[in-house]
């Protein structure tokens, strides 16, 4: 899913982790963060990333 910022769009995964660490591959996945969908409600998370954590 790809929503929409002011300038930008932040594109959501969801996805089985099988090994690596994405924010060592370089700097387009810097900001990756690995969250299993238990913890996600824990998160401190703007407006837009909460609509799409309440779809899932």
């Amino acid at each position: 899913m790809d929503v929409p910022r002011t300038q930008t769009y932040t594109r959501y995964y969801l996805a089985e982790r099988v090994g690596g660490t994405p924010s060592a591959m370089g700097w387009e996945s810097q900001c990756v963060m690995l969250v299993p969908q238990d913890k996600l409600a824990s998160l401190n998370l703007r407006e837009p990333d909460r609509v799409v954590v309440s779809a899932l």
